[in-house]
């Protein structure tokens, strides 16, 4: 089951936030592995029970393409594909990152959330 909390506002703290987002991630990545390891086993049929599964994955696919490319850098490097934890430092001082990740982790889950 895909079930995922609700983004209630912006107003959400920071740790909210960011356990939202963390959550459509790993729910995103569970479903593709799903997917992928059921694409080929199942006949045409049996597929249909897959449609939730590709309209979870469209949904968060869209709400990323939909970001700002400076927001989808923030998502992307933290969330879909962690790369060096730090990897913001030689960007932004550490209250810039904080204000600009807030920023689009609330904007992610706007898009988000706006498509269902």
């Amino acid at each position: 089951c895909l079930e995922i909390g609700g983004f209630m506002s912006a107003s959400n703290g920071f740790i909210e936030l960011s356990e939202e987002v963390t959550a459509i991630v790993r729910k995103y990545n569970i479903a593709k592995e799903v997917v992928d390891n059921s694409k080929n086993k199942l006949a045409s049929k049996e597929k249909d029970y897959l449609n939730h599964y590709y309209l979870f994955i469209d949904d968060v696919n869209q709400a990323f393409l939909n970001l700002d490319n400076l927001d989808k850098e923030i998502i992307n490097n933290d969330f879909f594909t962690p790369c060096q934890y730090d990897w913001w430092k030689k960007y932004y001082s550490k209250s810039t990152y904080y204000r600009l990740k807030s920023q689009a982790m609330s904007e992610f889950l706007r898009l988000f959330y706006d498509q269902m």
